[in-house]
């Protein structure tokens, strides 16, 4: 049986100088929720490996399905939006302290 399909490279995927998706492996935990290749070989080779053990996936997909609806909802891509928000806030007026401060000059301790 012969399988085709595309490198991760050929799809536009951005990959790391060492042929690794820097971004997925920041959500992907390699053979419990997903698959990770180092490489397009690598990613031909585990692909191979799933067609001819497709039973494989059906851990994977349920626990796939169930780090998104855990840590990916809405209410939890709002909560980072905010707090990502409160830090820009604090940041924002951390500068313009600072930027007064130099206009001024610090007062003396």
């Amino acid at each position: 049986m012969t399988a085709s399909y595309s490198t991760p490279s050929q799809c536009g995927f951005d990959i790391g100088d060492d042929g690794s998706f820097p971004a997925l492996a920041e959500i992907v935990r390699h053979g419990v929720d997903g698959f990770l290749a180092d490489s397009d070989e690598d990613f031909h080779n585990q692909l191979e490996k799933l067609l001819q053990t497709p039973q494989a996936l059906g851990s994977v997909g349920k626990a796939a399905r169930a780090t998104v609806e855990h840590q990916y909802t809405w209410e939890q891509h709002l909560n980072r939006y905010e707090d990502l928000f409160d830090e820009l806030i604090c940041a924002q007026k951390r500068g313009s302290l600072l930027r007064m401060e130099a206009r001024v000059g610090r007062p003396n301790s």
